[in-house]
């Protein structure tokens, strides 16, 4: 009885009795007697390369801030990133808005930001008890990279 081909991740690196012919174009060999869907591999590298452009910008970064900072570690490293409207979120996410005006208190610059990025923040720090820099931190290279992955298929056109 011959198998039905199927075109799940499961099944897209198959053994040598399942072996497709060569000729088929949406399939690559990429070992002896072991072939791979393209699809599949268009897949990992949309995975792939922005996580390595990610950790690698990372890095190169960290590296460069770490050297001149007095305590080495991550969350120095994110606070000497939080510049500009880093504070005013990390305040948002930790106190919230103000309900009112305060006399003689420069509040009302909080009113001017949007609320879902320090409530996923707050959400995320109650969840994991860590400082708040660092989900922070952590939150928006994972944004980020859902970025890339949601935006790949709109550069390829």
């Amino acid at each position: 009885m011959k198998k039905a081909r199927t075109d799940n991740l499961l099944t897209a690196i198959k053994s040598p009795g399942h072996a497709l012919s060569m000729k088929d174009p949406a399939h690559v060999e990429i070992f002896p007697d072991y072939i791979i869907n393209k699809r599949h591999m268009v897949a990992a590298a949309v995975v792939a390369v922005p996580l390595l452009f990610g950790f690698t910008g990372l890095a190169i970064r960290y590296a460069a801030v770490a050297s001149t900072l007095a305590e080495p570690g991550f969350e120095s490293y994110a606070r000497a990133l939080c510049r500009w409207d880093c504070h005013w979120y990390l305040d948002i996410s930790e106190r919230g808005y103000e309900r009112f005006p305060i006399p003689n208190q420069s509040n009302v610059g909080r009113w001017g930001f949007f609320p879902f990025y320090p409530m996923l923040v707050a959400v995320i720090r109650a969840i994991f008890p860590f400082a708040t820099i660092l989900v922070a931190t952590i939150t928006s290279i994972a944004c980020s990279y859902a970025a890339c992955l949601v935006a790949w298929p709109l550069l390829e056109n």
